[in-house]
């Protein structure tokens, strides 16, 4: 089930309000998680979690640090880490039920534990909490995609390309996933 609460707390007003030193460390971590080729993902991992000693109620840390469990997941195939993003995503959630990012991290937990269906009702509660942001749906393919779940997911890179054109990761993604179907064509046009 869901978690519903009476306050709400947007992960924007959320961050805004974190000291400089959580508000440091969560930075740096979102820059190392980003590196090519999943580089500087383990020190991401750790730079969230330093976030987390210093703040322990730091909703969106969670979320993230669920996210980059579950990056190191499909890296590596360890259970474990799959393990500790659900944790991390359970913890986000606990204290902030409205993060757009906790329930997108619980909501591809879900989806990388096999429970496709289960994961899209996290899905969809966090694109309503944060109805302009592409990395919900983005994430959510990606989420699909990397289950095989290849239609679902072509569906959800068009459904981003509907909403925001000028989002290319979505059409680079889109090309993949056509490529894959052998839709060549297609994924010539979304590549273009």
């Amino acid at each position: 089930q869901i978690p519903t609460s009476d306050v709400q707390l947007s992960d924007p007003e959320e961050l805004k309000n974190v000291s400089p030193d959580v508000y440091q460390a969560y930075s740096e971590a979102e820059q190392l998680v980003n590196e090519p080729n999943h580089a500087g993902l383990e020190q991401a991992i750790d730079m969230y979690q330093h976030a987390l000693d210093l703040d322990g109620h730091f909703a969106l840390g969670y979320a993230e640090l669920a996210i980059a469990y579950l990056r190191q997941f499909y890296v590596t195939r360890e259970p474990a880490n799959l393990d500790l993003a659900g944790r991390n995503a359970a913890s986000a959630l606990s204290y902030n039920p409205h993060s757009a990012m906790g329930l997108l991290s619980q909501g591809l937990v879900l989806v990388s534990q096999g429970k496709a269906e289960d994961g899209q009702a996290y899905f969809e509660k966090a694109n309503q909490e944060d109805p302009g942001n592409p990395e919900i749906l983005y994430q959510k393919a990606w989420a699909l995609q990397h289950q095989g779940l290849l239609p679902q997911a072509e569906q959800t890179y068009r459904d981003i390309i509907d909403k925001r054109p000028n989002f290319w990761p979505a059409y680079n993604n889109l090309g993949v996933i056509l490529t894959r179907e052998a839709k060549y064509d297609q994924a010539a046009e979304a590549f273009a």
